[in-house]
């Protein structure tokens, strides 16, 4: 499907090809297992930092909070993920904290597991 079809790019590539070039930036030395979506096209920054963590590592990009009632949602406490709320109300993702300045920390598609998990 989408992950495969050929995108308008030089030379051109398929969602899946420019989404490994992004994981291996973000990867970079990590031990452990990607799991991403093949039809995410994600665009990190030339500095994108690592999910070379310990654990399960969720990868979460800042969105307006209107497409958190679509989509996964982070919800963070103290640095770490206390909840992930699923297609969430408005009002549920106000009550469980997960917006902050109108933003929701929305669910990328890719999640990083250490060897040790």
């Amino acid at each position: 499907g989408k992950a495969w079809s050929l995108l308008p790019t030089v030379p051109p590539k398929a969602p899946v090809d420019l989404l490994i070039e992004q994981l291996l930036k973000l990867c970079a030395g990590a031990h452990g297992v990607v799991v991403a979506c093949g039809d995410v096209l994600l665009k990190l920054p030339d500095e994108p930092g690592s999910l070379a963590n310990q654990g399960v590592t969720g990868l979460a990009v800042p969105a307006p909070k209107d497409y958190g009632t679509r989509h996964g949602v982070y919800v963070s406490r103290e640095g770490r993920c206390s909840q992930y709320l699923q297609k969430a109300s408005p009002a549920e993702l106000e009550r469980a904290g997960a917006v902050v300045d109108d933003k929701v920390a929305l669910d990328s598609g890719v999640v990083f597991f250490d060897v040790a998990t």
